[in-house]
């Protein structure tokens, strides 16, 4: 974070304890821990008793263990609920024993807090984040450890896309290097107080994080590796010579690659997909008990790299201590997310831009900002009384901009494809579901469009009726893209309308859904006037995108076509209609200028281009900046 010459220390003085509190929860409903017998395998009945008792569950240790949120007047049935053997606790335990029990503890344990004005820290917080050349838009040769796109989490993502905001559930795997002396004399030992104390620190820092979000609560899962060999001392190095301790560290946990971030990111690919998560990524943690400072030889002693894929802290952190290593942590935490420095000596300006939303740095110390959160976690606080500024929150993509409880960038309806019918005891339909993401707007990302929400179903009806699932081709709702089938059943032999809808994870159905008159046959079959549509775009997008002032949609077409080409806002509503006629084969470009039907100019905003035909659509987004 910081070097040891040119800087002189902050000081904030020792904490004067004014009261005693209760550890922060940071939960909504009151904080169990459940622990699951042994010889179980899974954690999954514990998870399915918290749903059925209205909870949550917000931080998962494999080894057997939830911490959960259960409304109190909820604790007898969710015990009811729990099969048997599982063991629930809602008060510290005596002798904690594993990361687990250790993270419980300091979590609902009493203990002394310091209020602002007596907290102990060490230097001011500075060159703590990294800012890496994201010109990495493949995935290098080579460098997958296993195969297929579903490897990299969320729909869309790419090889590097680790943490593109700080939403949904996130894997973290907790490093501590160990030195084996072959290269460097080893000055540092790892003890199981020093372990159980990171375990329960990195689970406050990230379940305050948990705490201050407005929206479908964070989960976090942990994976823990301590006591990894290495041939060096990490202490004992300057920052500069990470590469040589974290390439060793990664390949003797079986990760292969042809650097140190190639070898991380696909053990962050392997956390995503082994637990099932969103994002993920590594925190290293060096010891440094023996170390008269707390920092590596160059003065750094805590940083991340922007976005991922790993952080890296010492256990003591220079004056901050190993008491407050959880507000170090939460802040540099805040980077893997893309969050920027607020505070002065990080010089970053207010007109820094990161994250998805692409959001300026409008907290910054650095220059006249527009906004001035004093206890901003970014500006390098302790968590007794951390904040979060806006400009943080835009950062990491927590923005509501029409209040209706879903963030930004999971608010977006799915799309609705049927591709194909066949003959069965009535008529068989087959389609595909997806979600659509926003497009990315970070500067310094990787720039794929991602999204986190999932299909949560599919449905359709005839003739107005009442809806009816459809079926998944793999069983499970539970990925951005899925397959469908459904046989629609009717009374008698004729002709009638038919709608298929999509609805996501956030509760949305799809804007655009397919309609169209089938006509059903018993065991003869259908036919469904312009089926054809999605095989004929072969191809759509606009570009720019972003874009300010026009942009054109460009489609891509097998066959001649009646067609309507029109844009629509996030809402649904109808904003101008672009075309309505005869589309020939081929490719073909529409130009809006961001006007509405009555030449007036739209707000910036997300917007959907759709091409109507015969009852169908094809969908596609864009991104009006003024």
């Amino acid at each position: 974070m910081h070097s040891k010459s040119g800087t002189a220390r902050l000081s904030m003085g020792w904490a004067i304890v004014l009261c005693v509190l209760i550890s922060p929860t940071s939960l909504p409903g009151s904080p169990l821990l459940l622990s699951r017998p042994a010889g179980t395998v899974a954690l999954t009945h514990g998870e399915n008793a918290v749903k059925l008792s209205g909870g949550a569950v917000r931080h998962t240790f494999p080894s057997g263990h939830m911490i959960v949120d259960v409304d109190e007047d909820r604790w007898d049935e969710l015990r009811d609920a729990l099969p048997a053997g599982w063991a629930v606790y809602d008060a510290p335990i005596a002798a904690p024993s594993g990361p687990a029990e250790q993270a419980w503890n300091r979590m609902v344990k009493p203990r002394l807090v310091s209020t602002p004005g007596q907290a102990k820290t060490g230097q001011p917080l500075s060159n703590c984040v990294i800012v890496r050349n994201p010109n990495l838009r493949d995935v290098p040769e080579g460098a997958q450890k296993s195969a297929g796109p579903t490897d990299y989490g969320p729909y869309g993502a790419g090889f590097w896309d680790g943490s593109e905001f700080f939403l949904g559930k996130i894997a973290i795997a907790v490093i501590t290097p160990e030195s084996n002396g072959m290269i460097d004399p080893s000055t540092e030992d790892w003890t199981q107080e020093e372990s159980d104390h990171i375990a329960a620190h990195v689970t406050e820092a990230m379940n305050w994080w948990g705490g201050q979000t407005d929206f479908e609560p964070l989960s976090f899962t942990y994976e823990y590796h301590f006591a990894v060999p290495t041939s060096y001392e990490p202490i004992e190095r300057p920052q500069s010579d990470e590469a040589l301790w974290v390439d060793e560290v990664l390949s003797n946990l079986g990760y292969g690659g042809p650097d140190r971030f190639t070898k991380a990111q696909n053990f962050v690919n392997d956390l995503k997909s082994r637990h099932g998560a969103d994002w993920a990524f590594l925190l290293f943690v060096v010891d440094s008990s023996n170390d008269p400072d707390g920092m590596f030889a160059s003065g750094h002693f805590a940083y991340s790299y922007l976005g991922g894929p790993f952080l890296v802290l010492t256990l003591d952190n220079d004056g901050w201590g190993q008491e407050n290593f959880s507000s170090v942590c939460a802040h540099e935490v805040g980077h893997i997310f893309y969050a920027l420095d607020e505070y002065y000596s990080a010089a970053t300006p207010c007109d820094a831009e990161s994250g998805y939303l692409r959001y300026r740095n409008e907290n910054s110390q650095y220059g006249s900002c527009l906004e001035d959160v004093p206890f901003s976690i970014m500006r390098s606080v302790p968590l007794d009384f951390a904040e979060i500024s806006s400009s943080t929150r835009g950062q990491i993509g927590w923005v509501d901009a029409d209040g209706d409880g879903i963030p930004d960038v999971s608010d977006t309806e799915p799309t609705v494809s049927v591709l194909a019918i066949g003959k069965s005891s009535t008529a068989l339909v087959e389609g595909q579901a997806s979600v659509v993401p926003i497009p990315n707007l970070n500067p310094v990302g990787y720039g794929h469009a991602v999204s986190i929400n999932r299909i949560a179903s599919v449905e359709y009806r005839l003739d107005g009726g009442d809806w009816i699932e459809a079926i998944p081709d793999d069983s499970t709702w539970d990925g951005g893209l899925e397959s469908f089938h459904f046989e629609p059943a009717a009374p008698d032999t004729g002709l009638y309308w038919l709608e298929v809808r999509g609805v996501n994870s956030v509760g949305r159905p799809s804007a655009a859904f397919f309609e169209g008159s089938i006509e059903i046959h018993g065991a003869t079959g259908v036919s469904i006037p312009g089926l054809s549509l999605p095989s004929i775009v072969i191809g759509h997008d606009a570009r720019p995108n972003p874009f300010n002032p026009r942009t054109e949609i460009h489609l891509q077409l097998l066959s001649d076509i009646r067609g309507r080409v029109a844009v629509y806002s996030s809402a649904g509503r109808l904003v101008q209609i672009l075309f309505d006629g005869e589309i020939p084969a081929g490719d073909a470009a529409f130009t809006w200028d961001g006007t509405d039907r009555n030449g007036r100019s739209n707000a910036s905003g997300r917007y959907f281009y759709r091409l109507e035909s015969n009852g169908n659509a094809v969908t596609g987004s864009m991104v009006l900046v003024r």
